[in-house]
């Protein structure tokens, strides 16, 4: 047995982390701390920089020792697969393992990337709850117009952005547009895409009725920011006390957000121009959720010389802006 199958079975005893002056030269911890160096790791948002070391640094505990130029395929797969009962946390460490077996291929340690031909687990999950329309309705009535609850609801649901990039909005970010309207003006956290947004009148009513006083319009009860974490937690408290679901997360407003513009007719593009998505095989991701029962009725009118199911972008925000949507009912034939 090689000393790779021993570490993975634990026979070789974990190595603590060490910086790159007193990682073995050509070690899987040598690669790490010279990754963590990197200008890629360096342009990571910090909590990107927080994750990504979640994933490495338990890694560089059992295995940091290791040469990396002799590593092999199944060395890859063993150390993805021990996590199998976490398959999610399996997924994310392969992700990272394939992205420094590049840095070593581009650094001249290796000729491949043994981490290419490993597949990630299939994970059975629409990921974040998209929120239901009586969801949104039971939050709304739980917290009256003027409230923070309110108004972070709508700014997650009109914007469609991020928690992190909603909790960093303020008075600041809000721009004229040349016809007059009003916008918000962002660049996105995680990206970096910068975004200008027209605000909808629902959003307009919540920004009038709360407090414009402070540098960023969701603080705390002390009137201070919320930190990103604290923001996602106070709002998924104040969500499940409202709907009883404990999936009701501010993110899934963001989805919430992709799935009634796709209901309104949206393109992909258009949806993306909103959400900032880097792909439109995410938004599709984001999308997959839509009302299931419109598109077929949409699809048969095709056929039947009822509406085309195009949309003007016009119309289309007066849609998207209905504070008390109906759920679509099934004609009686």
């Amino acid at each position: 047995m090689d000393a790779y199958d021993a570490a993975i079975k634990g026979e070789l005893g974990a190595v603590a982390p060490v910086g790159v002056n007193r990682a073995p030269p050509g070690s899987l911890s040598n690669l790490i701390a010279i990754y963590y160096g990197s200008t890629a790791f360096d342009g990571l948002e910090p909590s990107t920089k927080r994750t990504y070391r979640a994933s490495l640094e338990p890694l560089r505990d059992k295995y940091g020792q290791l040469a990396v130029r002799t590593m092999q395929t199944r060395h890859v797969e063993a150390m993805v697969r021990a996590l199998g009962d976490r398959p999610a946390s399996a997924n994310k460490l392969l992700k990272r393992l394939k992205t420094l077996f590049e840095l070593a291929v581009r650094m001249g340690w290796r000729t491949d990337n043994p981490a290419a031909p490993v597949r990630p687990y299939r994970i059975k999950s629409d990921g974040f709850h998209a929120w239901t329309e009586d969801e949104i309705h039971a939050f709304k009535t739980a917290y009256p117009s003027g409230s923070r609850e309110r108004l972070a609801l709508a700014l997650l649901l009109c914007t469609g952005q991020r928690s992190g990039d909603v909790a960093r909005m303020g008075p600041q970010a809000i721009v004229r547009l040349p016809d007059g309207a009003r916008a918000i003006k962002l660049r996105q956290q995680k990206t970096g895409k910068a975004l200008l947004l027209p605000i909808l009148p629902e959003l307009e009513r919540e920004l009038a009725a709360g407090n414009a006083s402070h540098l960023v319009f969701i603080v705390t009860e002390y009137g201070r920011p919320f930190s990103v974490k604290g923001f996602q937690q106070w709002f998924a408290a104040r969500a499940k006390a409202a709907t009883g679901n404990d999936r009701c997360t501010a993110h899934g407003l963001r989805k919430a957000c992709a799935v009634r513009l796709a209901n309104a007719g949206a393109t992909s593009h258009q949806i993306q121009a909103i959400t900032g998505h880097t792909s439109l095989s995410e938004v599709q991701h984001y999308t997959a959720a839509r009302d299931q029962v419109q598109l077929a009725q949409s699809a048969f009118g095709l056929l039947s010389g009822g509406t085309s199911g195009e949309h003007t972008v016009s119309n289309l925000s007066k849609r998207l802006d209905s504070s008390e949507p109906k759920p679509m009912k099934a004609k009686e034939k």
